[in-house]
């Protein structure tokens, strides 16, 4: 987790605590937590957890970050192209690719940027 949201973590939290915006947040060159950040990452929480819903965040081959519905290419014997899925019932992820959903299982990948 960046310095930045850690910070600003415990700031909603004494906002939160006690009610009311009396907790300055020291500024940097680099950024100002205030109320609009919070605001923003308060929307990214229900983003992340959405996705915890649906599998979480899996690592491609290459360290990328990828969730339900990225574009992905499996890496070997045949390079197909597809979509990350996560299978609820089976509750794995799922190479789905012409009509077809293929358990990951130890299969190589990688996102498809763009």
């Amino acid at each position: 987790m960046k310095k930045e949201t850690k910070k600003l973590i415990v700031w909603i939290k004494k906002i939160l605590k006690n009610g009311e915006n009396n907790h300055p947040i020291e500024e940097s060159e680099d950024y100002l937590i205030n109320e609009a950040s919070a605001i923003c990452l308060l929307d990214k929480f229900i983003e992340v957890e959405k996705q915890l819903t649906k599998g979480g965040i899996i690592q491609d081959k290459n360290g990328k970050l990828c969730k339900d519905g990225d574009r992905i290419r499996e890496i070997g014997y045949e390079e197909r192209e597809g979509v990350l899925k996560w299978d609820s019932v089976q509750r794995c992820f799922c190479f789905d690719w012409d009509n077809i959903s293929d358990r990951l299982n130890e299969m190589d990948f990688e996102k498809i940027e763009g």
